[in-house]
This record gives structure tokens, C-alpha cells and sequence, in this order.
């Protein structure tokens, strides 16, 4: 299946996109994912962000379908 997958934050800049574009196997976890993401952009392996699909936060676990909306997001601080 092909996934966008939004980026936000340092993640944008640390890409050099705000998007990425992906090629998984169906069926395919957000676990999955994160090893695709992972292999193709080693610099945010030691990043730190959640993962949103569908404006939900998820777990690895999570199962992915082909349209679903992806995003990854660093932690915010501000007040």
C-alpha cells in the first residue's frame, strides 16, 4: 500500500519535507512503519515522536489501511 505520512516540527527539517512517501505490504502495522520510516531516514531513529493516524495517537500494534492519515509529531513544549 502507499502511505503519506506528514511530518512535523524538527522531524520536517531534519527530512528536509514535510511528507514522506511509503511503500508497505498489506497488512502492515504503524510498527512496520516506523522500521520502513527508520531505515530510510536513519537521522530520526533516535528522535523521539508519537505517531497520529487518523488524528489518533496509536501504538506500534496499530493496523494501517491504504487512506488513512499519518503523522509524525515531536514533543511540544511552550506555555
Amino acid at each position: 500500500m502507499n502511505l503519506t505520512v506528514k511530518l512535523f516540527g524538527e522531524l520536517q527539517e531534519l527530512c528536509e519535507n514535510s511528507s514522506l512517501q511509503l511503500q508497505l505490504p498489506t497488512p502492515s502495522s504503524v510498527g512496520d512503519l516506523l522500521l520502513a520510516v527508520s531505515e530510510r531516514y536513519p537521522q530520526l531513529v533516535k528522535r523521539t515522536f508519537r505517531v497520529a493516524v487518523d488524528c489518533n495517537y496509536v501504538d506500534k500494534s496499530f493496523a494501517l489501511q491504504q487512506h488513512c492519515e499519518i503523522a509524525l509529531i515531536p514533543p511540544v513544549c511552550g506555555g
